[in-house]
């Protein structure tokens, strides 16, 4: 009996041997993701860093012939930590995007493939803001830095209030924010 379980422990042993573990794409903390818009008096802008939140962005891949492959991309990030500029432009912000019951926006993106391989292209993200969810077209270009690290860039426009939130008036309507904005992004990764 001894023999037939040290027979099956070795046999065990030998096919679990050849399997490895799947690589982890990191989004490194010089990240970012940016909100333009307007008002009809200028422009604004509202940055997020991933630079104190970026290790929990990893991600599963699987490796074949030169390419990294995630199934899903899904990045969170905190409206609370935008940086725009001002006080009273963050206050605006944070009370558009309903900060306080909705305080984070998601942008989820299916089957991405990172290679050694600059090309633009095109995909539907979904994106959550303010609570409400939207696929989104976002345009984006894809470049290798080596053989382990990658820069995903894009854009995209969006009406907020397909997001049922409503642009910011102040002033008795005097100042008003335009309801279209445009989100970048510029995503670097690492696999480990």
């Amino acid at each position: 009996m001894m023999p037939y379980i040290v027979f099956l422990a070795a046999w065990i042993s030998l096919f679990n041997s050849g399997e490895s573990e799947k690589p982890t794409v990191v989004l490194m903390k010089d990240s970012y993701l940016k909100i333009n818009g307007s008002s009809n008096i200028n422009n604004f802008s509202c940055r997020y860093d991933f630079e104190a939140y970026y290790h929990k962005n990893r991600f599963s891949a699987s490796y074949y012939d030169g390419v990294y492959s995630l199934d899903t991309l899904k990045v969170k990030i905190p409206v609370g930590n935008f940086d725009c500029g001002n006080r009273m432009l963050k206050k605006d912000f944070l009370k558009t995007l309903e900060y306080q019951s909705y305080p984070f926006i998601t942008m989820q993106m299916q089957q991405l493939e990172l290679g050694i391989h600059t090309d633009k292209r095109n995909s539907l993200v979904d994106l959550n803001i303010g609570g409400a969810s939207k696929l989104q077209k976002v345009n984006y270009r894809l470049k290798a830095i080596d053989e382990t690290a990658f820069i995903l860039e894009g854009k995209t426009h969006v009406d907020i209030t397909d997001f049922n939130l409503k642009p910011v008036s102040r002033f008795f309507g005097m100042i008003k924010v335009d309801k279209d904005v445009e989100i970048r992004f510029l995503f670097k990764f690492v696999v480990e």
